[in-house]
């Protein structure tokens, strides 16, 4: 039987020194930035854990396995125990976390959840340091990526939600999520991303200042 809705479990949540995220609708590109991201930082001496959800730890292959026979709540409640083990493995690493996605995708991804309900989700879960949310045109997206893209991907009215969803969240917490547009030139996109993170751990006094 589905679980109807979450339990509150309370629990300890490593808090990151800095920790970034990138975000957006689905082929806007944040893949190739989050490689790209990860050698730019390295070769600046700025060691990086990538974050992914669902991770390789067990709980993200079960997810992994099992996406389409959870129920929502059942899905988030693993995506949340799964975000956390990504939080307690980066404790003490000595290494910036880079999310391939996090808590923010959680807000605006659920189609079966209100946005309150979301909210709530992921409430335990601290804020990143910065969001990069990569905005594009859905229709772009799909005209560009059709052959690559699937199931909810190719659902333009819902890119669209998510798109509006994600837009609102940037303008609400205009201080954490930083909006780029995703038509720039990789490099560029690249190179800004880059300077943001560095002037973050700079003021955070998270990293090397002569750098």
């Amino acid at each position: 039987m589905a679980i109807a809705r979450a339990p509150v479990i309370p629990m300890v949540v490593p808090i990151p020194k800095a920790h970034f995220s990138l975000e957006g609708i689905d082929g806007v590109g944040k893949t190739t930035q989050l490689l790209r991201l990860e050698k730019e930082l390295t070769l600046k001496g700025i060691p990086v854990q990538i974050g992914r959800c669902p991770s390789a730890t067990p709980v993200g292959e079960f997810l992994r396995s099992n996406m389409g026979v959870l129920g929502t709540w059942e899905r988030n409640t693993l995506f949340l125990m799964d975000m956390i083990e990504t939080l307690r493995t980066n404790d003490s690493s000595g290494k910036i976390l880079l999310w391939d996605r996090y808590k923010d995708s959680n807000r605006v991804a659920n189609k079966d959840m209100t946005l309150q309900d979301a909210e709530a989700s992921v409430a335990c879960l601290p804020e990143t340091t910065r969001t990069f949310l990569l905005d594009l045109d859905p229709e772009t997206i799909i005209v560009a990526r059709k052959e690559s893209l699937h199931g909810d991907s190719l659902d333009l009215e819902w890119q669209r939600e998510k798109r509006r969803r994600y837009l609102r969240l940037a303008e609400r917490d205009h201080q954490r999520v930083v909006v780029i547009d995703a038509a720039m030139k990789e490099s560029d996109i690249t190179t800004r991303i880059v300077r943001c993170i560095i002037e973050d751990l700079k003021k955070f006094d998270a990293f090397d200042k002569s750098i």
